[in-house]
């Protein structure tokens, strides 16, 4: 899926998520993403920082955030933590 889909997923849902019409599953999929997001090192405000790096869960490699900003990300359901946390 693009990157373009993804973000247009997200923010659409953060639309429906203050009107009241986001279904409970994806809110559900976003509180339990956010989780491991507020405890991210790479997490500066609400933006996954892109000065800051960390290392993929399972691949190991480093990797630097993805500028994304996380309330609208983590609504995203086709979206990946760039870590391998979600």
């Amino acid at each position: 899926m693009s990157q373009i889909h993804q973000i247009l997923e997200g923010w659409g849902n953060v639309l429906k998520s203050t009107i009241g019409l986001l279904d409970e599953e994806t809110q559900k999929l976003s509180v339990d993403r956010l989780l491991h997001c507020n405890s991210c090192d790479m997490r500066t405000s609400n933006s996954c920082d892109t000065s800051k790096y960390g290392y993929h869960l399972k691949t190991g490699v480093r990797t630097y955030g993805c500028g994304c900003n996380i309330a609208a990300k983590t609504l995203s359901r086709s979206s990946q933590c760039p870590l391998g946390k979600w």
